[in-house]
């Protein structure tokens, strides 16, 4: 079999975007050099430290990039997560989509439709009342799922070794997922908490001021995924206390566990 050549064209396009291409050439430098200052990226894009701030803020905003405690800035989730390509996830969200449309309506919140991709919760869709000047469309968004509410809901579904051999050894301190001998505990804890009651709750751990109450759902090909209600911080207590906006989130599950079964036989959702 003859194997044909691939041609990668590395002109510069005649309608080029400095300010896409600078984003763009700061991500190559956060994925190859593993940390870099706002002086870093000014110097070697040839631009002024505060485009670069500005270029790290957003970088930082969509997940790109995270901050440490000597203000560099490191690869954050949305870099190391693997593309998501198949028919599955295709047909999870259109079968998703009106049940989560339905419960934002009856809970008046937004939701999130979530999947777990090794040590990180990823969102494949949000729905609801959504303000775009609010960060309320999350679709896309990368987060640690250790700390957030999909992640923990599905890492419940899993048996306890497998969280030590996500958070903990070479292989986590590699990848900068590593936890703490305390903060493993205080996951355990929570996770032990998920299965008791059936849904986890993440309040504030991801963004200040909002928090989440998410179920997981499994899925005819033996993986899940989840549905969280995104709520602020202030409402959360109120939302714990409601049994029925709670039976209302566990009457999406049993729905979209009982579509996805039937989108099996229609037009596939293993691949």
């Amino acid at each position: 079999m003859i194997m044909r050549k691939v041609q990668i064209d590395h002109r510069r396009p005649r309608y080029a975007i400095d300010s896409i291409d600078h984003a763009l050439r700061t991500l190559h430098l956060l994925r190859d050099t593993g940390a870099v200052r706002v002086s870093d990226v000014a110097l070697k894009l040839g631009i002024a430290p505060s485009t670069a701030h500005r270029i790290m803020a957003m970088l930082v905003y969509q997940g790109f990039a995270v901050q440490d405690d000597s203000r560099r800035y490191l690869a954050g989730p949305a870099l190391w997560a693997p593309v998501m390509t198949s028919q599955r996830t295709a047909t999870l969200i259109e079968v998703a989509r009106p049940i989560l449309e339905d419960l934002s309506r009856e809970v008046g919140e937004i939701i999130n439709l979530s999947v777990r991709v090794g040590v990180h919760s990823r969102v494949l869709l949000t729905v609801g009342d959504l303000d775009p000047t609010a960060d309320d469309d999350r679709t896309g968004r990368v987060y640690p799922a250790h700390s957030s509410a999909s992640g923990r809901a599905l890492l419940a579904l899993e048996p306890d070794a497998l969280l030590e051999r996500l958070f903990v050894g070479r292989s986590a301190k590699a990848y900068g997922s590593a936890l703490t001998k305390a903060d493993l505990d205080e996951l355990a804890t929570e996770i032990a908490e998920t299965r008791r009651r059936g849904f986890a709750v993440c309040d504030e751990e991801v963004q200040r001021g909002v928090a989440g109450v998410a179920v997981p759902v499994s899925t005819p090909d033996g993986s899940a995924c989840t549905i969280v209600v995104l709520l602020p911080h202030g409402r959360l207590k109120q939302l714990r206390r409601d049994v029925g906006k709670i039976d209302l989130l566990f009457a999406a599950k049993r729905r979209l566990s009982e579509s996805l079964v039937g989108a099996v036989g229609n037009n596939g959702l293993v691949e």
